[in-house]
Parts: structure tokens; sequence; C-alpha cells
């Protein structure tokens, strides 16, 4: 859930919200169009959270396994 909340907070305030706002300027990259449309954040924070939560559920449940063997 961590990676899940981590993804979707990078998405939406840094990439989006932060950046778009030109609340930072790095100099050497100024020229370089680095805002995202909301369709590509959400897509991809979707897709992320497709995947993230079924592969925390496999680990979880062989830590339960192993930890009930020992």
């Amino acid at each position: 859930m961590i990676l899940v909340i981590g993804n979707w907070f990078d998405g939406i305030v840094i990439d989006r919200l932060w950046v778009s706002q030109k609340s930072w300027i790095i100099p050497e990259i100024i020229d370089i169009p680095y805002i995202k449309s909301w369709k590509t954040i959400l897509v991809r924070r979707i897709l992320g959270m497709i995947v993230y939560i079924p592969i925390a559920a496999i680990i979880s449940f062989i830590f339960v396994k192993i930890s009930l063997v020992l």
C-alpha cells in the first residue's frame, strides 16, 4: 500500500501540481517539456496500482506461509 500511495502522490502532487506551477526551476533543463497530461498520469497510476496490489498480496501470502512453518 505504501507503493500505491507513493505512486499516486508522485503523479498528482509532484509531477502535475508542483512541476506544472514552475515552483522550482533548474536552469540546465528549462527548455525540456516535462509536464504530463492528466490522462497520462492517471493511466500510469491506475496500471501501477493494478500491478502493485496483486504482487503485494502474493508476497504477503508467501511470508505468512513461511511464518507458519517456522
